[in-house]
């Protein structure tokens, strides 16, 4: 390390992720699928293994998660910030619940239904950061003696996807701005893409040996990323890598392959829309249930059926069939040729 180098006495990774999460709602059986991000920390001297952060807002204390959402709320009038991570009421009709906008912050991502304006994405990145911080404040407060005073390094990954240094360098910008810098001594790293994260994680775990040939499949909410990597060499805990393929991420993961699907039940349901005791796009996302996500995993293993998948519509009322929206028994019914097109844009 070159002299005047920053040595971090403290750690802290921040995985700002699309993984989905199934979230129970009290008003039904059914599940809401959130976003999530991650954070981890080690210290000096020893550098433990990382402990995640479990503890978050908007939970009780015995409650632990080993992330949080990624969401933020603001009212609808003053669009003013209220609510971010758990503590966002999503059956509140007075917010605007905004997720779903880690690839957005690309402007040269485009989704067909989805063209938000740069300025306001960004907004909803930093007011996210923002409260992320204070909630890593927070728990090192409580648990660490004058650690603000500590030198601190946040470490960030990017999507492979993110192929502009600019705009990597605007990202690590907004990070500053959320406040993560606001102490002397702390630091803001963007260092690894999502794929090359993932690959020394792979690599640390399976005790692999110099000369071996690995490949891992990053499958995420929002990115895919294919690494075949080589072991080089393995000394004193450190493990050099050597890359044997381009990696070239793609705009692809679980989270969209439920955002298309959500399409399709909704163009179905606003067929019969004088039939719904809710909206049409609050009975959508209620549909999305474990059954979905079953079917959903089914796709190319030993266990795939061809049966149809039949979804109930929550508060309808029974014997409702309208063979032009595929509905049948109160329930919509998705074949496997209505998936396959979905499957083929979230995970191909």
């Amino acid at each position: 390390m070159a002299p005047g180098s920053f040595v971090p006495d403290i750690v802290v990774g921040i995985d700002f992720g699309m993984t989905v999460r199934a979230k129970w709602t009290l008003e039904s059986t059914h599940t809401h699928i959130e976003q999530c991000t991650g954070v981890a920390y080690s210290m000096a001297p020893e550098w433990a293994a990382p402990k995640t952060i479990q503890h978050w807002p908007g939970k009780l204390g015995y409650e632990t998660r080993n992330k949080v959402d990624t969401v933020v709320a603001y009212e609808q009038e003053s669009r003013l910030l209220v609510q971010w991570g758990f503590l966002v009421d999503d059956s509140r009709e007075d917010l605007d619940v905004e997720e779903l906008f880690k690839l957005h912050l690309d402007p040269l991502y485009h989704r067909e239904t989805h063209e938000f304006r740069e300025k306001e994405v960004q907004n909803w990145f930093v007011d996210f950061m923002t409260n992320l911080h204070k909630a890593i404040e927070d728990h090192f407060d409580e648990s660490y003696a004058r650690w603000r005073g500590k030198k601190v390094e946040f470490l960030f990954s990017v999507p492979t996807t993110w192929k502009n240094p600019g705009m990597v360098a605007g990202i690590e910008e907004l990070i500053k701005k959320a406040g993560f810098t606001r102490h002397e001594k702390h630091h803001v790293r963007i260092t690894l893409t999502e794929a090359e994260a993932a690959a020394m994680f792979v690599a640390k775990e399976t005790g692999y040996q110099k000369g071996d040939v690995f490949l891992v499949c990053d499958s995420g909410g929002g990115t895919t990323d294919v690494n075949i990597l080589k072991v080089d060499s393995i000394s004193s805990g450190r493990t050099q890598l050597r890359q044997l393929n381009c990696v070239e991420g793609d705009s692809v993961g679980s989270t969209l392959i439920d955002f298309n699907m959500e399409k399709i039940i909704k163009a179905r349901l606003g067929m019969i829309q004088k039939e719904l005791r809710r909206s049409v796009e609050d009975t959508a996302k209620a549909m999305l249930d474990d059954r979905f996500m079953a079917f959903k995993c089914s796709f190319g293993t030993k266990v795939q059926t061809p049966l149809d998948l039949h979804l109930p519509i929550p508060g309808s009322a029974p014997g409702l069939n309208f063979p032009q929206a595929c509905i049948r028994e109160s329930k919509v019914v998705i074949t496997r040729c209505d998936a396959e097109p979905t499957e083929e844009q979230g995970s191909s």
